[in-house]
């Protein structure tokens, strides 16, 4: 049986060391075992055709709308050749701002700045 664990808040907890015991920064929250009928979230994409694709040529104005992969973004601000593939790691850096949720996504965070490449 598999578990799943997520990263969570820095939780410190004390290492059995004993008397010295040192503190530890745990990242891992364990949600639970994965199930055989579990399966990961479906990010819902927009019909071929409801914007442009996303060009690396292509001169794009703040509020433009384009598809990248298959999922849609905005640009936050002029750019050109910038891919809506942004900073990993640092979404607000990104020129383009992801027009999509990942299902499970806590709100207020972003991992949609950086979508998987599509197979």
């Amino acid at each position: 049986m598999a578990v799943a664990f997520a990263t969570a808040g820095p939780a410190t907890k004390a290492s059995s060391a004993g008397a010295g015991a040192v503190l530890l920064a745990d990242p891992w929250e364990l949600l639970g075992p994965v199930l055989p009928g579990d399966h990961a979230p479906v990010i819902s994409r927009p019909s071929a055709g409801t914007y442009p694709a996303w060009s690396v040529s292509a001169r794009y104005r703040v509020g433009d709308k384009v598809l990248y992969q298959g999922l849609p973004y905005e640009a936050r601000w002029d750019n050109q050749g910038v891919s809506p593939q942004g900073q990993p790691g640092d979404p607000t850096a990104s020129s383009w701002k992801a027009l999509y949720k990942i299902p499970g996504e806590p709100a207020g965070t972003s991992l949609a700045a950086s979508p998987a490449p599509m197979p």
